[in-house]
């Protein structure tokens, strides 16, 4: 009876050592959750994201390694799946937001070179023939537009976005560009055209 007795008191103990072993762990764990969840609250950039990020693989780490028992383990996976989320509905709202802010940019610089097209009311034929006057030159400004772009790709350069959104809003911003550019050129032929129209004009009035 006595051997048994002695097996149970080892036993108690054991589980006691255990159950304040897994107690410490928890405690810590918790504590590092903690600390990273105040961490996020200034994290609003790639770099905040992915400081945070280490700090919950750090987590995890400590998570799988840990001496817990169910209750402490259960406990601090929930607060680490808590926190997970967190962060990356937080991603998600500022890739959103980033997206949108970049969208708004490139509705802007399309208001921008439609102005600049609907500017020039005569097609570049018709421009082309006209008396060489400052009149008669075009209304908007592509080059407007270019800088617009410029500083658009400026800002996707850093702005937190997945793949798929930045490759969609590069190849917006290239075709706008395209645009602009092709809207420069044809003016600069117009101009030129006109231009060789009217000193062709004046030479002729000359020798009459």
């Amino acid at each position: 009876w006595q051997r048994f007795q002695n097996i149970c008191g080892d036993v108690e103990n054991q589980r006691e050592q255990l159950e304040a072993e897994s107690e410490s762990n928890k405690n810590r764990i918790l504590e590092r959750i903690s600390d990273a969840r105040f961490a996020a609250g200034s994290a609003f950039d790639a770099d905040g994201f992915m400081e945070i990020r280490e700090r919950l693989n750090e987590i995890m780490a400590m998570l799988k390694d840990a001496t817990l028992i169910k209750p402490h383990r259960d406990e601090c996976w929930d607060a680490y799946r808590q926190e997970n989320e967190s962060l990356q509905k937080k991603r998600e709202k500022k890739q959103f937001d980033d997206y949108n802010d970049l969208g708004a940019d490139i509705a802007i610089i399309k208001e921008t070179l439609v102005t600049a097209l609907m500017g020039v009311t005569l097609s570049i034929i018709e421009f082309a023939t006209l008396e060489y006057d400052a009149m008669f030159e075009p209304k908007g400004d592509p080059h407007k537009a270019l800088q617009l772009i410029r500083d658009a790709q400026q800002k996707l350069r850093s702005a937190f976005l997945t793949k798929d959104q930045r490759q969609e809003l590069r190849e917006r911003l290239q075709g706008l560009w395209d645009q602009a550019i092709a809207e420069i050129e044809e003016r600069k032929k117009a101009r030129e055209q006109k231009h060789e129209n009217w000193v062709s004009r004046q030479e002729e009035r000359l020798e009459k």
